[in-house]
């Protein structure tokens, strides 16, 4: 959904939207390193084969974030 609302220029509901998003992913991460579960060991080979793959999705948001965060910086500073 929040790439729809860049699609459509909606860039305060993007930021939203991706915040929203890097909720759940600071969740999952913080799930995925808790001591009881990193003892299982199913788990523990999908944590090393996902964590590269979802750290760089949280950077790729974070940045995404910010740069909606410039251009809707840069429309109030037009306006003036």
């Amino acid at each position: 959904m929040g790439v729809q609302a860049l699609d459509l220029g909606d860039y305060a509901m993007a930021v939203s939207l991706f915040k929203r998003a890097l909720q759940e992913l600071n969740r999952t991460l913080a799930m995925a390193t808790e001591p009881e579960l990193a003892a299982v060991r199913r788990l523990a080979a999908w944590r090393d084969d996902a964590f590269p793959r979802l750290f760089d999705l949280r950077e790729i948001w974070l940045r995404v974030i910010a740069e909606c965060r410039e251009e809707l910086a840069r429309r109030v500073d037009d306006e003036s």
